[in-house]
């Protein structure tokens, strides 16, 4: 995503081997000759697509924030509070039978 946001991408297409970039200014076919371009020709590839958007980048990077593991988050913390409670309810037991 960043090198979306730093190059002024607004997309990029597979088309054959070549990528179509389309700027927020114009749109050029280039070889993948860069380390990014390459990284993006192959992940288009093993997602079975022909093309990214930064949109596509943006809203993929909202879903893997940490408020989308909000509910985890949730459901850890009341495991652990009912683990310490019955803990806890277990050794005041096992003291009054002492």
């Amino acid at each position: 995503m960043s090198y979306f946001k730093r190059h002024n991408i607004k997309s990029i297409r597979l088309k054959g081997d070549k990528l179509i970039i389309k700027y927020n200014h114009k749109e050029e076919e280039e070889e993948p000759n860069t380390n990014e371009l390459q990284q993006t020709k192959s992940y288009l590839q093993k997602i079975g697509k022909n093309e990214l958007t930064l949109s596509d980048l943006e809203q993929s990077n909202r879903s893997n924030s940490p408020e989308s593991n909000k509910g985890l988050y949730i459901s850890l913390a009341v495991v652990g509070i009912i683990v310490v409670g019955v803990i806890a309810w277990l050794l005041m037991r096992n003291k009054k039978e002492s």
